[in-house]
Formats: structure tokens, sequence, C-alpha cells
């Protein structure tokens, strides 16, 4: 709420919202008795009205839209429970408040609806969002874009890990660059040594400067003295890896919360950085320096490097690595033709990644949860007839095959109860690789990629003839 609704509304206890809930109750009701035909009309009805703005055409050619409708009025729910703007009311987007992106040939087109006109009417061929306009609670831009099947969000896809693989050939070199720094004399270049370290071997977020109220989630560069605590020394000291243990809230509110091991020197930077001299447990680890200047820093050691570049090279990296593992595991003795434990060896690869990555599902997992119980079922009455069989016999044979892949597929449904899989495969994880793993094992790409991905990523699979043009 507002400061003023605040003053007004101390105690929601008092509110009458009984007419609201009445209201709201009668609409719902009266959609359950709509027959089959009627609600065919009125889904029918509803895609029409959003066809009209779903195409328009860049440089002559029609393009899709990805989102031609602006968030409805509510109550903000936010993500975190402090973040300070949970419960204020996001009021309705005005045309008044939006910017439209045209051709100035084309502004005639650009008409408001009745009553109303554009906050404003530009042509900037320097962005690719057709319109604009600024969250009511936030304040923060958002935008209509093109969908990521048109060609520019395709070419802009395809750059961003051309990037991450000329990294790729480059790493040694990156590495040995910032590596010098762990050791430098000057505390500004071992603390950004020492924090691209991080991003690199445990492909952490940088991190990015936070707006009053916003919940307080941390990146590797806004990491404080609280965030971290040192695991007893190692006895062997040959060993050259120290244990240290991160404890933060990440983005979208996920806590990252993990023991990882660290090379000796940098767990002595570590150290000398968190107990300096007055530093305090909400003070900043990384004192020096900030997301700005580590990614200057990056860019002077690669053209067009960035900590997000290092997440997508250490995800695409990580993902091969998981992929070529598993597939000489569960595909080496089973017959070329098993479909579905290939899907399961791709799913078990991008696991990994989200794991890497610390992509947990921010879903409840009460459905999930009932798909693992039906799924111990399945496997048990399997076990069970199993143990009834000849072992010599062609059926146990194809039981035991069916164990092994519902044992492989309940540990999955078990693992995504935390973990999505969604953002690592369509952002992070380099489709050119599914793409070669497909064309090595005959995997036909909609196994594994959905429709929409397909269309996003289809750079990748048309240079392999996986999917028509």
């Amino acid at each position: 709420m507002t400061n003023k609704e605040k003053s007004e509304i101390t105690n929601f206890g008092h509110c009458d919202f009984s007419q609201l809930v009445t209201k709201l109750n009668e609409i719902a009701e009266a959609k359950t008795h709509l027959s089959p035909k009627e609600r065919n009309a009125l889904k029918k009805k509803r895609q029409a009205d959003i066809d009209k703005y779903k195409t328009v055409h860049v440089d002559r050619t029609p393009e899709l839209v990805s989102n031609c409708t602006v968030e409805p009025p509510g109550l903000f729910m936010g993500r975190g429970n402090d973040n300070a703007h949970i419960g204020r009311v996001k009021r309705r987007i005005q045309p008044e408040d939006i910017t439209i992106n045209i051709d100035d040939a084309h502004r005639a087109m650009a008409r408001p609806p009745a009553g109303h006109r554009w906050g404003a009417i530009v042509q900037n061929k320097s962005v690719m969002w057709l319109a604009s306009w600024k969250d009511p609670i936030s304040g923060r831009p958002k935008y209509m874009q093109l969908h990521h099947s048109s060609k520019i969000k395709n070419d802009r896809e395809e750059e961003k890990f051309q990037v991450a693989r000329k990294l790729k050939a480059e790493i040694r070199q990156v590495r040995a660059k910032y590596e010098k720094e762990l050791k430098s004399r000057d505390d500004e270049a071992r603390q950004r040594g020492t924090a691209v370290y991080l991003i690199d071997n445990f492909a952490l977020r940088a991190g990015n400067e936070k707006q009053e109220g916003a919940t307080d989630t941390v990146g590797c560069c806004s990491l404080r003295v609280e965030h971290i605590s040192f695991l007893p020394r190692r006895k062997d000291q040959k060993k050259e890896l120290e244990g240290i243990h991160l404890n933060f809230l990440g983005k979208d509110s996920i806590r990252y919360e993990k023991d990882i091991l660290v090379s000796r020197l940098v767990r002595d930077n570590l150290q000398d950085f968190a107990k300096a001299k007055g530093k305090k447990k909400g003070d900043l680890l990384f004192d020096l320096i900030d997301t700005r200047r580590v990614n200057e820093y990056l860019a002077s050691l690669m053209k067009d490097l960035t900590a997000k570049v290092f997440r997508t090279f250490r995800a695409t990296q990580h993902f091969q690595e998981k992929l070529a593992e598993y597939s000489r595991l569960h595909l080496r003795n089973r017959p070329a033709e098993d479909m579905k434990m290939k899907v399961i060896v791709h799913k078990k690869a991008n696991l990994a990644v989200a794991q890497l990555l610390n992509h947990q599902t921010l879903s409840k997992p009460g459905g999930k949860g009932k798909a693992v119980k039906n799924h111990e079922k399945k496997l048990k009455a399997a076990e069970v007839t199993l143990k009834s069989l000849p072992k010599s016999s062609d059926q146990y044979r194809k039981v035991e095959a069916k164990c092994d892949i519902l044992k492989e597929e309940l540990d999955l449904k078990r693992e995504l109860q935390t973990f999505a899989l969604g953002t690592s495969k369509t952002n992070y994880i380099d489709p050119a690789a599914t793409a070669d793993w497909c064309t090595k094992y005959s995997v036909p790409v909609n196994k594994v990629y959905s429709k929409t991905q397909r269309e996003k990523f289809k750079w990748a699979f048309l240079r392999l003839s996986l999917i028509e043009e």
C-alpha cells in the first residue's frame, strides 16, 4: 500500500470485502454452468481478439509478437518475505502510460482506444521493443517484444552462444590473467580476481544494485561478510582445495546454500576480505569492486566477455560433460531404439546444469509429490513381476530394462520437486550441444525440445537438418 493508504487503512479486519467476494463467486459459478460449445466460443473470441495484435512487420517481413497484452491490475505478490512492496495495489496500465515504437511512415496505424491517447509515439531503430511502459510498483520499464522465433531474436541468441564458444577457446588465457590477480599486492585487483574465480568456477551471478524496498537478494559482487563461513582446514596439506560455506538469497529469492571447495589461495583471500579491520557482518565482502567494474575488467580480457557469458559457458560445458558421462553409463549396452532412456539421459544432464546454476523451482511440490508416489507404485509392481520370471528368459530382460527406466524416471521426478529445467535449457545451454548429441544418437529433436524451444533455436537445428525450414 501507499503511505496514504497505510494511514487510512490500519487494520484489514475493519474492511468489508463481502460484496467483492460475492461478485467474484457469482462470476466463477456462472462459468461452471457454461456448455462446452459456449466455452469454446468464448475461447475463440479471446483468441481472435489477441490474434489481431500478434503480427508486426519488421523490414517488410511479418514477424510474431511475443506478448501483446499488459498485466491486469491486482495486488503485488512479489517474491521473498522482506519485499516492501508486497500488498500494494497494481493499478491498471492505461494507453497514456504506453510508448509506441513504430516507423514514422506508419504512425497513423498506431491508433489508441477511443477516448485515449498514447503516452508517446517514437521511431527508435536501435532497440527491439515494440511498446514500453513503466511498472506501477517498481517504476522499471516493461516491454512488448518480438517473438523468439523472429529473425532478430534468433540472430541475437546465436551471437550470445558464439561469445560463449569463443570463451571456451580462450579460457586458458583468460584464467591465467585473472589468476595472476589472486596474488596481487593491490587489494582491488585481488578482490576482482577472487570474484571472477567464483563466477567462473561456480557459475555465480555477478549481482546488481537493488532499488529501495526491493527484496534483499545478492550475487557474487554484492556478497556480505555474513554470507560466508569457513570450513575447518583440511588435515592433508597435499590437497590444494579448502572448503567454504556460502549462504545467501539469490535472484527471485532463491536461497543459495552450498559447501564448495576453492583453492587455498582463494580461501586465504576471502578470509582476509571478511576479517579486514573494522568489517562487520553486514559489510560487503568485496568492498572495493562492483559488477560494473568486474564486467569492464572481463571485457579487457576478451571482447564481449561478461559475468553472464561465464554462466552460459559453464552451463554448456557442464551439460556436455554430463551428457557424455550419462550416455556412456546408460546407452552403451542398450538397444539403439530405446528412446525413453535417451530422453532420460538428456534430462539428467539438463538437471545437473540446473543444480549448478541453482535453478530451484518456485512452485510447491504438492502435485509433483503425488506423481512420485504413483511412480513408486509402478516401480514396485514391475519389481514384483521381475522376481516371478526366470532370469534367462526374454521376458525377464524386458521387465528388467523397464525397471531400469522406472528407477531413473523416479530419481528424476524426486529431483524435479526441487529443481526446474526450463531456465537453463532455454537461456544457458547452447542448443548446438543438443543438436550434435541428437545426431550422434539418432534422437528426433522434438523428443527433447518443445515446439516453442525449437522455434527459438531453429538456427542450431537447421544446421544439421534436424528440423525443416
